[in-house]
């Protein structure tokens, strides 16, 4: 009987000892994800096996960055009654094995981590490729409604299925669809593709912007700048300023305002995309082309550029223009590009025909020397237009030879001397005057001297 007392109490003491068992801390991890080196798209998926066992999940926010250091930061888990040390940890970015090494520990990339509970581990992760990687591209990312936009699949990886949702309710199955968006308006699209049972998905936010037509220009008047029109507004590429005639000799342009000279540059700071900036007059505009690297007077990259339609009287002094109606201003002063920028003057019919032509020049305002230098002008009559490439920001006009006046020169003419008559000059008359008096003294003096000669009495004659 005291044997089986004895065995019944050690059992319950072993069960006892089980169940006061405390459950292992989680080992957590935050830090880097990369694929092939490149930060891996906001959304994708970071999951975790044990031993090959899958365990912990997180998703990729923002870009290139899973979890935080913070206390209260999310942290990807990795959690169970595993061997410390000796459990080895693996990682995979939307399912693609990723390498893994402890932030600053100097080591090189491993193909797992040990799992220590309690731990908390910044991690660098990177995966050599991901199976399935959606992407795409859009040829036009802005524009005015109807704005038609041909979408491209960019994606990576085996796959035949696709899903695009386009932001404002429609959707498509094609690989490389277009769709028109009829509402002003910005939208967020994304790309779903499917390979089997491996899906991957693509959005960017805020992707497509469409402008309505005929909407006002400008920001109202925003930033200043006080008279002389503001910086104007911006046509993106691929778009065309209809004009309506009116009874006025300028045209009246229906297009749409948008941030005025803000322009988009890369990772090279050159424009991503072509931009023209049109003045508030409707005449003027500047036609910044794709690759263009803007810089400011220090050499800094530069994104945003105004042009300004400058009122009558107001460019510098010394204007070699006997009429000056169309004067621009490209800001900031000092801007400088590479190439590829116009200087556009756009006319209607009936300015086109009044103006004179054959006299018309295009000149800059060089503020260095305080003197003004001809740019070179071509022009087509058959769009109505004045174009120059210009590499420089300042102040431009057109200058006209309407006949009425000269134009003036840089430097006032010399009036002529004046001598109160006409005739011979003065210094010939001087000298002829002087040498007419030694003549008539040298006759009067020989006339004077044989008169005496001749009327002195002979030696001894009385």
């Amino acid at each position: 009987m005291m044997v089986i007392l004895f065995l019944a109490l050690a059992f319950c003491g072993i069960c006892g000892g089980e169940s006061n068992t405390q459950p292992q801390f989680p080992h957590m991890f935050y830090g880097t994800a990369t694929i092939m080196g490149s930060p891996a798209p906001e959304g994708y998926t970071i999951t975790t096996a044990v031993d090959g066992a899958a365990n912990g999940m997180i998703s990729v926010s923002p870009a290139g960055t899973f979890g935080g250091e913070g206390a209260l930061d999310q942290k990807l888990i990795v959690q169970g009654d595993f061997q410390a040390s000796t459990s080895r940890i693996t990682f995979a970015i939307e399912g693609s094995p990723a390498l893994c090494r402890e932030y600053g520990s100097g080591e090189g990339w491993q193909e797992s981590y040990p799992f220590n509970p309690g731990a908390v581990t910044n991690l660098e992760l990177n995966a050599g490729e991901v199976a399935l990687l959606a992407d795409f591209s859009v040829n036009r990312p802005d524009g005015y409604a109807p704005h038609t936009a041909q979408f491209a699949d960019q994606s990576t990886g085996s796959h035949d299925q696709w899903l695009w949702n386009f932001g404002d309710g429609k959707t498509s199955a094609e690989q490389n669809p277009s769709h028109t968006y009829t509402t002003a308006g910005t939208y967020t699209v994304s790309l779903t593709v499917i390979s089997g049972t491996l899906t991957n998905v693509r959005t960017k936010s805020n992707y497509i912007t469409v402008f309505a037509q005929g909407s006002p220009s400008g920001g109202g008047g925003g930033g200043g700048g006080g008279g002389g029109g503001g910086s104007g507004t911006v046509i993106t590429s691929g778009q065309t300023a209809t004009t309506t005639m009116t009874g006025t000799l300028t045209p009246t342009p229906t297009v749409t305002g948008m941030s005025a000279g803000n322009l988009l540059l890369g990772t090279d700071n050159t424009t991503t995309r072509e931009v023209t900036i049109a003045a508030t007059d409707t005449i003027g505009s500047l036609a910044i082309g794709k690759g263009v690297a803007p810089v400011d007077s220090t050499g800094a990259p530069l994104s945003t550029i105004s042009l300004s339609a400058l009122p009558p009287g107001t460019i510098p002094p010394k204007s070699p223009c006997s009429a000056a109606p169309y004067q621009y201003e490209i800001a900031p002063a000092g801007v400088r590009f590479t190439s590829g920028v116009t200087l556009v003057l756009s006319f209607n019919e009936t300015t086109w025909a009044g103006l004179d032509k054959e006299g018309a020049s295009l000149a800059r305002y060089n503020t260095t020397d305080a003197s003004w230098e001809e740019i070179a002008t071509s022009m087509d009559p058959g769009s109505r237009t004045m174009k120059a490439a210009i590499t420089r920001g300042g102040t431009y006009v057109l200058c006209l030879d309407e006949g009425a006046q000269p134009l003036p020169t840089t430097e006032p003419p010399v009036p002529p001397v004046s001598t109160g008559s006409t005739g011979l000059p003065l210094g010939i008359i001087a000298l002829a005057s002087l040498l007419i008096i030694v003549v008539v003294g040298v006759i009067a003096y020989l006339i004077s001297t044989r008169t005496t000669n001749e009327g002195s009495p002979p030696e001894g004659g009385q």
